[in-house]
């Protein structure tokens, strides 16, 4: 499974902000695996409507997109994080501390 998370920025940073990470299950140690795989199974992405987002945005508020893509999930989900559940919350925390981050930002 491919897992794509991207943090679009919120306050000040904008777009200098955005961050990615980008996580091929296969390539993962077996605990990690394991681990990621219970998260995506826990957060029930297939049962998720395909936005959750405040309705009244906070200025620091990050908007988030996740791609999960294979082992029977094609999802692509667009949410801020204080509008999805503790399940939600943990998958996206498991990927920002356990996956290096690339950024997205290319000055002109």
């Amino acid at each position: 499974m491919r897992i794509r998370l991207r943090k679009h920025g919120g306050g000040f940073a904008g777009k200098a902000g955005d961050v990615a990470y980008e996580v091929d299950t296969d390539a993962l140690l077996e605990a990690s695996r394991t681990e990621v795989l219970g998260l995506v199974a826990a957060a029930n992405l297939s049962a998720r409507p395909p936005k959750a987002v405040l309705t009244q945005r906070q200025s620091q508020a990050s908007l988030y997109s996740l791609q999960c893509l294979g082992a029977g999930h094609d999802e692509t989900l667009e949410f801020h994080l204080d509008a999805v559940d503790e399940s939600m919350q943990e998958l996206v925390s498991w990927i920002q501390d356990e996956i290096a981050p690339i950024s997205t930002f290319k000055p002109k």
